[in-house]
């Protein structure tokens, strides 16, 4: 599949584009909810990025990683956004 690294190459880059959008908001954002946000935008590049390392690699282990990430990732959001919502922020 020679396509593959290509693309995987182009996405990498638009995904590091993300991240540094990302990081950016965090440091910036008015808000905390901005905060949180980026840091849930940052760790789904990095799902995605272990998704891609994943299939360029043929390696199944690797999908273990990123589902593990994004499950935390998820749990953070939703903990955080809970104790914002009850803090009234």
């Amino acid at each position: 599949m020679p396509l593959i690294h290509p693309t995987f190459s182009i996405v990498a880059v638009l995904m590091l584009v993300a991240m540094v959008l990302a990081a950016w908001r965090l440091v910036v954002g008015p808000s905390q909810a901005d905060r949180i946000i980026a840091l849930d935008v940052m760790a789904m590049s990095m799902v995605a990025a272990v998704g891609g390392l994943a299939v360029i690699e043929e390696d199944a282990e690797l999908l273990d990683v990123a589902v593990a990430t994004a499950l935390v990732a998820f749990i953070s959001t939703t903990a955080v956004a809970w104790y914002l919502q009850k803090r009234g922020a």
